[in-house]
């Protein structure tokens, strides 16, 4: 039979885990603290955190805001997949656990999880009452208070309720009105109801946060650039007061940024044993609406400004179907269906000299899925395991984008699917009680996608980028010493991506321009421990 109280170390997959107690020691709150703790986890982020920043496992990962592109590393918080980036940037409530799976997870985590999932749950309601709430105050003005409140209300019923408020001032002197920059505002609410009615298990989740700052701004640091001519560059501005270097803290721009966001996650979870299986189903509906403004010249004229607002929503459910694991076979099989939408409108406005810059549009990107997937295990021996999964996902995407320049304004519209099948095979051996091998291979699949942006016209309609698909194989010993106290995972992996999805330059047209497209194939590989 499966080993009971299996753990993640004795599961055939790439994966690094942190349980509560470590968290708390290494301060994670954010999940952009996640790459201090997971060496193969990196985040980038460009002007806003809340529209530009990107996640990648073992260097793979989607480096776009673009509202048609999704990412390549799936983030779950308690079960939910959260459909953007920007969205799992919220704060954090209390953690119970993080686990980084590395690799395609498209089997049970569905078609986004090429490179790879960051799976995150966070504390359940305690059965005694308890609570906290503390204040935190630094050197260079952010202050911050969190509190919580958790226990019961009636006989196997609990909650837990967190909340937080945070305030900083700024690092950055705007000289043109003396101003600050670099502030941000953040506060977020989070309740958790779990009820335990013997045979059925239920939760709620509902989770709502807002945040405004006018950060992203960027600084002088040296002023003595030249072009492939070598005539000097960006000499012209007028940066009185300004001393560019590392240390420079001042900026001179006319008009100041605005990075305004707000989030909601309702969520509901239902568990029933049927005797020979547990039934699971997660209902969630998250909304984001995120509102920018950007001075793009970085001068006191005003000579570029864009704004940019983002309005996104998306409802999934998912029905799980898991028997026991006391046999030699046990099987995992599951439905799910997703319906998603991500408004987007861009306007830049210029100098008379650049009025071939401008730009005024919105768009509507909608998509659908649906898919079947399962699970099956079976125990060669009592010490020699055999896994394989498979899932078959069916995506249907559409574009609409309005060029409002003209007049009358100028619609172009699209719409196509496809169906696509992702697989797993694992096999592991146990070496006694504390030591497991196991090799694997498995495929990944990213769907097709739409390249919204500044530029949008039929063609980029009637061609959208191709889908994405990749394969890993995987050898690994995993194990414990010291009496199960300590933990280590060796890895090799080999994972190749055919028609990679990335920002390229298209040099058919007439004026070159950067556009998302299929670059390729792409390889990458390596030992982790």
């Amino acid at each position: 039979p499966r080993r009971s109280g299996t753990t993640v170390q004795d599961v055939p997959v790439s994966v690094t885990a942190f349980d509560a107690s470590l968290l708390e020691d290494t301060g994670v709150a954010r999940l952009n603290d996640i790459e201090q703790i997971a060496p193969s986890v990196q985040i980038a982020q460009t002007e806003s955190a809340a529209s530009g920043t990107s996640i990648s496992i073992r260097g793979i990962g989607t480096g776009s805001n673009n509202p048609g592109f999704e990412p390549a590393v799936g983030v779950l918080i308690d079960g939910v997949y959260r459909t953007r980036t920007g969205i799992a940037l919220s704060e954090l409530p209390e953690l119970r656990s993080i686990e980084v799976l590395r690799g395609p997870q498209g089997t049970l985590f569905g078609k986004n999880a090429s490179a790879g999932v960051i799976n995150i749950a966070t504390k359940d309601p305690t059965a005694y009452f308890t609570g906290y709430a503390q204040a935190t105050a630094t050197t260079d003005e952010e202050y911050r208070f969190d509190a919580m409140l958790s226990g019961p209300i009636s006989d196997g019923v609990g909650f837990r309720l967190n909340g937080y408020y945070s305030d900083y001032e700024g690092y950055l002197t705007n000289l043109t009105n003396d101003s600050t920059l670099g502030a941000e505002e953040t506060w977020g609410i989070r309740g958790k109801l779990n009820a335990d009615l013997g045979a059925i298990e239920l939760g709620f989740i509902a989770d709502y946060s807002e945040s405004s700052g006018n950060g992203g701004i960027d600084t002088y640091r040296r002023l003595d650039q030249v072009d492939g001519n070598g005539n000097p560059i960006n000499q012209g501005f007028d940066l009185t007061g300004v001393r560019p270097g590392p240390e420079n803290r001042t900026v001179t721009i006319n008009d100041e940024n605005v990075n305004d966001t707000d989030q909601l996650l309702l969520a509901g979870k239902a568990g029933g044993d049927l005797g020979s299986a547990t039934l699971s189903s997660v209902s969630s509906y998250q909304s984001w609406n995120y509102y920018a403004e950007n001075d793009q010249d970085f001068t006191s004229q005003p000579t570029i400004f864009q704004m940019s607002p983002y309005a996104a929503e998306q409802f999934s459910q998912e029905l799980r179907l898991t028997s026991p694991t006391s046999g030699v076979f046990d099987y995992m099989v599951g439905l799910y269906f997703s319906e998603g939408s991500t408004d987007r409108s861009f306007e830049r406005e210029t100098a008379p000299f650049l009025a071939f810059l401008r730009q005024d549009w919105e768009s509507e990107a909608s998509t659908t899925s649906y898919a079947a997937f399962a699970q099956l295990g079976y125990d060669i021996t009592p010490s020699t395991l055999l896994t394989g999964g498979a899932r078959i996902n069916r995506e249907e995407i559409s574009v609409r984008f309005v060029d409002n320049r003209s007049t009358p304004a100028t619609v172009y519209e699209g719409d196509t699917g496809e169906t696509a099948v992702t697989w797993r095979l694992a096999l592991q051996q146990f070496i006694g009680d504390d030591l497991m091998a196991f090799g694997s291979v498995s495929t990944g699949y990213k769907g097709q996608a739409y390249d919204i942006s500044s530029g949008f016209d039929q063609r980029r309609a009637d061609n959208p980028i191709e889908s994405e698909d990749s394969i890993n194989y995987e050898l690994g010993l995993s194990g414990r010493y010291l009496g199960g106290t300590g933990q280590f995972q060796l890895v090799a992996f080999w994972s190749e991506y055919d028609n990679f999805q990335a920002q390229g330059i298209n040099n058919s047209l007439v004026i070159p321009q950067f556009e998302l497209t299929n670059v390729g194939k792409l390889r990458t590989r390596g030992i982790e421990f």
